[in-house]
């Protein structure tokens, strides 16, 4: 790192490496900066903020750009946040497909991938299908990259119980801490697991301008579940099963659900119930993707349980109006791909129920990042929790990202997640 004309005499950085981690933390809310502007900005000597930027140069994590005119004409060296030299690994573990996807220090998706291996091959089959995926991906797109850190984005555990399990797999199988440890132990590297619907949730947060005070993120897939923030913060629960809206008890229904109860919102409105449903009345279907399918091309009965399902869905959604008053409701997953079908019904469900006042200021709209939501979340959430800067000042220390972050958050979420 040359730095200009304001490069030390000699390289080799002093042995302190405390708060080189602010500066990182500066560029990267700035995008670039000179040594001159660092120093103002931060309230401190140059010398100071020369040695930090020679720690950061060390361990990867600066680029040199262009010397730009400064005082007295003399060149001022540019330095910027070098967020491709480190990759963060993203799985997001659906119930009936996986995606995988590598993602620079700053959580951009540089590449992904779809595996369609359900759940019920197992956590061993499952993961080792992911892990050559990712190798793949990582010799043919950035070898020369290392891996800094991993998220993991995963079905809640209740969404296994009632669809994982089969005669070889059961559903502690699927146990968080040892999916968590079973990925750290093939990378080496520290990694973080959340539920999908969590992750997916602070991911579409963060492109929101303005950010409403409280904000819902609802997964309509085989399954239905819901992740719910207030003032950024996820509201967690007891567990972490706060949004489980799928076991919502829904008015005059007496279908049996996976969990033993009777007339939830899963029986009756989930992708999975809908596929059940259209196969007893003669439709060959096997899978919510070709319930998509059949909606796209217009297919009558399948345009009218979607319909159906999606009243059911705002019926739900208009309890959670009137108890939280959520500006902004995103809806992901196969059955919001479905379109205009579900999105009427929902809308009608949920003005039919819910307080005028509440729904006429409640906006409802399908997830910007699309498939990509829940590997962008995993991605945004280990790279966050990797680039605070007592972690940056930790892994200059020690030259490892998994002394940096020894003990693995197994929840994260407690801080708002970085706005973009």
């Amino acid at each position: 790192m040359s730095m200009g004309h304001d490069a030390p005499a000699q390289a080799r950085p002093p042995a302190t490496f405390e708060r080189s981690g602010e500066v990182l933390a500066h560029l990267r809310a700035r995008g670039c900066s000179t040594i001159g502007q660092l120093a103002a900005d931060l309230g401190v000597a140059r010398s100071t903020v020369r040695q930090r930027l020679l720690h950061l140069a060390s361990g990867g994590l600066i680029e040199d750009g262009p010397a730009i005119s400064g005082n007295r004409g003399r060149p001022a060296q540019l330095v910027s946040f070098a967020s491709s030299q480190h990759l963060v690994l993203a799985l997001h573990v659906g119930l009936t497909g996986s995606r995988v996807a590598i993602a620079d220090l700053d959580g951009v998706i540089i590449e992904e991938r779809l595996v369609e291996l359900p759940v019920s091959a197992g956590p061993s089959a499952v993961l080792d299908e992911l892990f050559r995926t990712i190798n793949v991906m990582h010799t043919r797109t950035a070898p020369r990259s290392t891996v800094a850190g991993v998220g993991v984005a995963m079905p809640s555990p209740s969404e296994l119980t009632d669809f994982g399990p089969t005669a070889s797999v059961s559903t502690a199988a699927w146990d968080e801490a040892s999916v968590l440890q079973m990925v750290k132990d093939r990378f080496q590297v520290p990694t973080l697991l959340d539920r999908d619907v969590n992750v997916m949730a602070r991911a579409e947060y963060a492109r929101l301008d303005p950010a409403p005070d409280v904000f819902a993120c609802v997964k309509l897939g085989t399954l239905i579940d819901a992740a719910i923030l207030v003032d950024g913060r996820l509201l967690r629960g007891v567990g972490n099963r706060a949004g489980q809206i799928g076991h919502l008890k829904m008015a005059g229904s007496d279908a049996m659900c996976s969990c033993g109860g009777i007339g939830c919102l899963n029986a009756v409105a989930s992708g999975d119930a809908l596929v059940r449903h259209l196969r007893t009345v003669g439709v060959a279907i096997d899978h919510v993707r070709d319930l998509v399918e059949l909606a796209h091309r217009g297919h009558g009965q399948a345009v009218g349980a979607i319909r159906e399902a999606g009243v059911r869905i705002g019926q739900a959604l208009a309890a959670l109006v009137n108890l939280l008053g959520p500006g902004s409701i995103m809806t992901w997953g196969y059955l919001a791909d479905t379109g205009a079908p579900l999105s009427a019904g929902i809308r009608a469900g949920l003005y039919a129920d819910a307080l005028p006042r509440s729904s006429a200021q409640v906006s409802i709209e399908q997830a910007t990042l699309g498939d990509l939501t829940g590997v962008q979340g995993a991605a945004s959430m280990a790279s966050e929790e990797l680039l605070r800067p007592n972690v940056i000042d930790r892994y200059l220390a020690k030259g490892s990202w998994l002394e940096a972050l020894p003990n693995d958050p197994h929840y994260l979420g407690d801080a708002p997640p970085t706005r973009i």
